[in-house]
């Protein structure tokens, strides 16, 4: 009954719904019915870092450092849910938000960029999409305060840099694929 709520909530057809079970289920390696912090890396074939801490934080809601399977089910069905462009970004900046006091501080937001799940290659590994002196530029053309900055003006550096969300659209579709795809 919950995973038809949930279904409904995210506008998630049967199909999807049905694969849900045993993703978790494929996931769950050691059978604890809950999926860990290295359980998820594993699903989602991504490296510890930022971008996978963050989302982890994000979805743990109860706080347990295991994601149950409602829990796993209700941040499966938000990314799928995740349709124009304007949630998606929204989505970005929540993510991007590692402290959650709903403003990026630049080492915060460049740490995403430097990221190793989302470089190109294994040998982008130490190199940021974007240079912190460069990030620092854009920012300083939207934002009154690079230290703390507000989703509106997260919102304008993206128009002006459309790299900078790159990291965040990089998960959603990784996500998506690895969950919700045929495997």
């Amino acid at each position: 009954m919950e995973l038809a709520k949930i279904g409904k909530r995210y506008k998630l057809n049967k199909e999807l719904l049905q694969r849900l079970p045993n993703k978790f289920s494929s996931a769950d390696w050691d059978e604890t019915h809950s999926i860990d912090f290295s359980e998820f890396m594993r699903l989602l074939e991504m490296e510890d870092g930022v971008i996978l801490r963050s989302l982890w934080k994000i979805y743990d809601r109860d706080k347990s450092r295991e994601l149950d399977f409602i829990e796993f089910v209700e941040a499966m069905g938000k990314v799928a849910s995740l349709r124009s462009q304007e949630d998606k970004l929204r989505w970005a900046f929540r993510l991007y938000d590692v402290n959650g006091n709903k403003a990026l501080q630049l080492d915060e937001f460049h740490a995403f960029l430097a990221d190793p799940n989302v470089q190109d290659s294994p040998d982008d590994s130490n190199q940021a999409l974007v240079e912190q002196s460069k990030l620092k530029k854009i920012l300083k053309k939207v934002c009154k305060d690079t230290n703390n900055v507000s989703e509106r003006e997260f919102m304008a550096a993206v128009q002006k840099c459309p790299t900078l969300r790159f990291p965040a659209f990089v998960l959603i579709e990784r996500v998506r694929r690895k969950v919700f795809d045929h495997s």
